[in-house]
């Protein structure tokens, strides 16, 4: 008897929670696959723009933004611009990547990004870095938190401990 109606309680309580589960999905109107599908394409390439990071701050201002499958149409954004990282969603520097610029090269305060955008945070697998920023700080969480791995020079593949999971990124000379 009370075997039977523990299945019960459980069977009840497993109703509830895939009937919330449905509402939660049916309420904001989107699925985990509507999430993943709105990243963009593999071919994707953002340029960002950024500011050094100034006294008593942690984090670079983003100046500007531009996304594009077709890097004719980025030009304009990248002109007199300093490369400073390139992340890209796959190993070996392929996939969607987004590109950051900024007004001057690295030097010892760098460049920070306590917070990717949806777009990479959690996806990125490589990475490349120019002008000076040539050593990185890769943290897993937001706000330069969590798992943290030091680095020096470009990585082809983050490697295990941070692949897919990079949250956050400083970059310094």
């Amino acid at each position: 008897m009370e075997g039977t109606l523990l299945r019960s309680k459980l069977r009840h309580a497993l109703k509830l929670a895939v009937a919330a589960a449905l509402a939660a999905t049916a309420i904001s109107g989107t699925t985990t696959t509507d999430a993943a599908a709105s990243r963009p394409s593999s071919g994707t390439t953002c340029v960002i723009v950024l500011a050094k990071i100034k006294p008593g701050e942690n984090f670079s201002r983003e100046i500007s933004r531009k996304c594009s499958d077709d890097m004719a149409d980025l030009r304009e954004a990248r002109e007199a611009r300093v490369p400073l990282v390139f992340i890209h969603a796959e190993a070996d520097y392929k996939g969607h990547s987004e590109h950051y610029y900024g007004e001057e090269p690295c030097d010892a305060a760098g460049y920070g990004w306590r917070e990717f955008t949806w777009s990479i945070d959690n996806a990125v697998s490589s990475l490349q870095v120019f002008n000076g920023c040539r050593w990185s700080q890769m943290y897993a969480e937001v706000n330069y938190g969590g798992d943290v791995k030091y680095g020096v020079d470009n990585y082809p593949f983050v490697g295990h401990e941070m692949n897919d999971r990079m949250s956050s990124l400083i970059v310094h000379a």
